[in-house]
């Protein structure tokens, strides 16, 4: 996987996951 793709794809987790979600 590529660093940009996993950055990509925590950002837009971060959308959808709650706010108690641990995430950075």
């Amino acid at each position: 996987m590529k660093k940009g793709g996993m950055a990509k794809m925590m950002r837009s987790m971060k959308g959808m996951m709650p706010p108690g979600f641990p995430g950075r």
